[in-house]
């Protein structure tokens, strides 16, 4: 009496074999991870998710454990007076072997289940940590983006409010945008922040020294002709021009 097919015997007792076989290579891992003096909240986690693991797998390999505790034929006497309390005493010496036989692969197949059931745990709470510190980190990074931002808004309105000044309460043109640009590209109006050069198309492609070159000699110091513009336009609904005669 069998409850599942030999070739399925075989094939989930290889599988607990397999994973057993990792112990060592993790316990390894672990002593590396932990060794380190400091580390960060992504490696704490790691370093708790392989101590999870790794107790996972010594109870799957506990010698108490079904797998291990009846591995040898000698144990399987063990299961002998609860297959009588369950089926009673009557049983031939050939019954009680195939009850005994169904009753270990129930139990190794529910140990086996039971440590996948806290493998997939240990996966999801992982998982969960690394979306929401993902998510810390992306909303802190558009924050200092926004913070940028309105610095360099701050110095364009200043720049902006110097050209007003010099109109002496003349209606703003098009073409002041001429002055706005000498006013904003001086020294004292430099922007607070200019993000760095980015990568595009086959440059992508190039070798690290000349993709550093690149980067280096496309830094900017000063306000871009786009920025400017779309500043002038956002902040006074006049199209930006150089070209004198348009307003």
């Amino acid at each position: 009496m069998n409850l599942i097919e030999p070739k399925d015997q075989a094939g989930m007792q290889d599988l607990i074999r397999t994973r057993i076989d990792r112990l060592e290579d993790l316990e390894a891992d672990y002593k590396k991870l932990a060794k380190g003096k400091t580390a960060t909240a992504a490696q704490k986690v790691a370093i708790n998710q392989y101590a999870a693991r790794i107790a996972n797998l010594e109870n799957l390999n506990s010698a108490k454990k079904p797998y291990k505790a009846y591995f040898a034929g000698q144990n399987r006497n063990i299961l002998k007076p609860r297959i009588e309390f369950d089926w009673g005493s009557n049983l031939s010496e050939d019954q009680m072997q195939k009850l005994i036989t169904a009753e270990i692969e129930r139990q190794i197949a529910y140990q086996l289940i039971h440590y996948y059931e806290l493998e997939l745990t240990t996966i999801e709470e992982t998982y969960e940590f690394l979306l929401k510190a993902h998510s810390k980190g992306t909303k802190s990074r558009l924050r200092g983006r926004e913070i940028n931002a309105e610095k360099n808004k701050a110095i364009l309105r200043d720049c902006l409010q110097k050209l007003k000044n010099l109109k002496k309460g003349k209606k703003l043109q098009s073409i002041d945008y001429v002055e706005f640009r000498e006013i904003a590209l001086g020294d004292d109006s430099r922007p607070a922040f200019i993000p760095t050069t980015r990568m595009a198309g086959e440059k992508k492609d190039l070798p690290l020294n000349e993709r550093l070159k690149h980067i280096e000699s496309m830094k900017r110091t000063n306000w871009s002709e786009s920025t400017l513009r779309k500043f002038f336009k956002e902040e006074t609904k006049l199209d930006p021009t150089t070209k004198k005669g348009k307003s």
